[in-house]
């Protein structure tokens, strides 16, 4: 996950360590495009075989199978820019009532050589297997799992402070895109939020069968790391000065400040930020309470 191309890709030099899987995510990111450019050529192909196969003018085939050419295009555009989940989903609507609205008036003129509504559902049916395949390949859950918390396992401290780090890390980095210098943002705000490598990275040091002899200072790391997740369940000017608050811009969120600062970071980034907050406090609170009974 970069902060560039307007959302991801622009990254804050001093968060640019962070990012536990910076490398999938790049990955993840040219995936994105491959796929879309490929459906982008995919659907001019099928225009032009639709006019070798029915022998109409290429100009009517590739009219027919704009609204899909344009959906791909808009996925482009708002896959780009980081824009919300929601307008994925509204483009090849949006696009498909356009089509219709606009050839079913201009299709009289051309004798009614297009047959405008099957046009339009196939466009849209098309569209929206785009859609479904992008979201996916963003990582987002269509239908949402309940996960069963399974057993605490002491052997496997490693994969649980690994758990930790890694939506801590997240967390982090969504903070360094959200609160970045376009948007208004300083060093000192994201800091403010930031938590800190020498947390985690000291309890991972904390080998399985030490965690006994050591739970005082396993549980004191857990505790601090906690305090500060719970500083994003604030209200931003419980948090940021009214100057800071005020200099903020480009955000969707209350200008007085009177949001939590998880709900500004869900509303203004592309990725499952709640997931990675639930996740970071569901799992320190575990840990605290399997380390009370040790």
């Amino acid at each position: 996950m970069g902060e560039g191309d307007g959302h991801h890709t622009e990254h804050q030099p001093h968060h640019s360590h962070e990012h536990p899987s910076a490398p999938k995510d790049e990955r993840r990111l040219r995936a994105e495009k491959l796929f879309l450019t490929t459906c982008l050529f995919a659907a001019v192909l099928l225009a032009l075989l639709a006019s070798a196969t029915t022998e109409s003018p290429i100009v009517l085939t590739v009219t027919g199978f704009l609204p899909l050419i344009v959906t791909v295009v808009c996925l482009i555009i708002l896959s780009d820019h980081g824009f919300k989940q929601g307008l994925y989903w509204a483009a090849p609507f949006a696009i498909s009532i356009l089509f219709l609205a606009i050839f079913g008036l201009v299709n009289p003129a051309i004798n009614y050589q297009l047959n405008v509504g099957s046009l339009t559902v196939v466009n849209l049916v098309l569209g929206l297997l785009v859609t479904v395949v992008l979201v996916v390949l963003e990582g987002r859950e269509l239908l949402p799992k309940a996960n069963e918390p399974e057993e605490f396992r002491p052997e496997k401290l490693d994969e649980y402070v690994h758990s930790i780090e890694d939506t801590c890390k997240a967390l982090n980095f969504v903070v360094g895109r959200v609160y970045r210098a376009s948007n208004g943002g300083t060093s000192a705000m994201r800091e403010r939020l930031r938590i800190g490598s020498e947390l985690y990275n000291e309890f991972e040091s904390i080998k399985p069968g030490e965690l006994k002899e050591k739970k005082e200072i396993a549980a004191d790391l857990l505790k601090k790391i906690h305090e500060k997740l719970l500083l994003y369940a604030r209200k931003e000017h419980a948090v940021f000065s009214d100057a800071e608050c005020k200099g903020l811009k480009n955000l969707m969120r209350n200008l007085a400040g009177n949001d939590a600062i998880i709900d500004v970071l869900v509303t203004n980034d592309r990725d499952p930020v709640q997931y990675y907050y639930a996740g970071a406090i569901q799992t320190t609170r575990r840990l605290l309470a399997e380390l009370e009974r040790l």
